[in-house]
């Protein structure tokens, strides 16, 4: 497209990294593609092909990297893409290095910051602190981008009175410490719940607790769901179990009262601000949670529908799914020079 605003994303996905980085990469991408003058591409490590299916198009633009420095990584982007406008940084690598390889190429630079790494980006979004945005500060859930399949179903008025109460439990794309196997142990046997149970794309489950979940009546498998199937589970649940990453603020979004387990350190503070919201309850970090802590959080929330409902206005009141367009509205800004 001839004088487009070319806006190239920074991203990666994997088994141990898990998928959250894709997840909010592909929300901005949509965002950002509304508007017919902007183009965007995907700069990504060569390990996350694998996951760019479930996440994009086959029509987005793709650059692959290995271990190349962020100048080696921003010339090559430039080589492929020709231009680019402005670079949104979503990757926890020398964040100094690509502020400083920005910073000289002439590049606008948004980093979403969940370790407080960055300095001298031009925007700065910081989730997991309380607060109104002020000048490149960029604070609080308001601005996390969620999918358009969450948005469009939010916010979902439950009624909390009926049996059984419907557990959602999905702990991401990938669940690399095996929080899903904690949680078949902990609701096999659980009475007066119906269990809908996510095995992400990259999660392994070993052969025993996938036979254990299937011969749970009140157990139900399913894999690897779409975006659009996900967000109407999700919808449908009147509490969930999961982690504190991205799926955080999409249960917030949908007024879904969580226990949360912190799976990355990344994770914590966010956590910390939900909890302090009164929007989840947290239970600790992987190391610390066994399943027997998660039977019984579950079962103190599955007896207190009031509790439950006091948690779900809260957590929504946390996020109203528009972070997307928040922060596409800010990187077209810095790209188009107006802000």
């Amino acid at each position: 497209m001839s004088g487009a605003t070319s806006i190239a994303i920074r991203a990666d996905a994997g088994r141990a990294l898990g998928t959250g980085h894709f997840a909010r990469a592909a929300a901005l991408v949509e965002a950002l593609r509304r508007d017919p003058g902007v183009e965007v591409t995907l700069l990504t490590a060569r390990d996350s092909e694998p996951f760019l299916g479930a996440f994009f198009g086959d029509d987005l633009p793709v650059v692959l990297v290995d271990d190349a420095a962020p100048d080696q990584a921003l010339e090559l982007l430039l080589h492929e893409a020709g231009h680019v406008s402005a670079l949104c940084l979503d990757h926890y690598d020398d964040v100094g290095g690509w502020e400083v390889a920005a910073r000289t190429a002439g590049m606008p630079l948004m980093v979403i910051d969940d370790l407080d790494q960055a300095r001298q980006a031009d925007r700065v979004v910081r989730l997991h602190e309380a607060g109104p945005g002020e000048g490149r500060w960029l604070r609080g859930p308001a601005f996390a981008p969620l999918s358009p399949t969450i948005r469009a179903l939010a916010p979902v008025d439950r009624e909390t009175a009926g049996t059984p109460v419907r557990v959602n439990v999905c702990f991401g794309g990938t669940d690399p410490t095996g929080e899903t196997a904690k949680a078949v142990a902990a609701l096999r046997d659980m009475d007066g719940v119906a269990v809908d149970l996510v095995i992400g794309p990259g999660t392994r489950l070993e052969d025993r607790d996938l036979e254990a979940a299937r011969r749970a009546d009140h157990v139900r498998l399913h894999h690897a769901p779409d975006k659009a199937r996900l967000a109407g589970l999700l919808a449908r649940a009147d509490l969930a179990l999961g982690a504190g990453g991205v799926m955080l603020w999409e249960r917030a979004c949908l007024g879904l009262p969580s226990l949360v387990v912190e799976v990355a350190d990344n994770q914590h503070a966010q956590v910390m601000l939900a909890e302090r919201a009164g929007a989840i309850r947290f239970l600790g970090t992987h190391e610390e949670v066994e399943a027997d802590a998660m039977h019984r959080a579950i079962g103190a929330l599955v007896g207190d529908a009031a509790a439950r409902r006091d948690m779900a206005r809260q957590a929504a009141a946390m996020v109203d799914g528009k972070g997307a367009e928040r922060l596409a509205a800010t990187l077209v800004a810095l790209a188009r020079g107006q802000d």
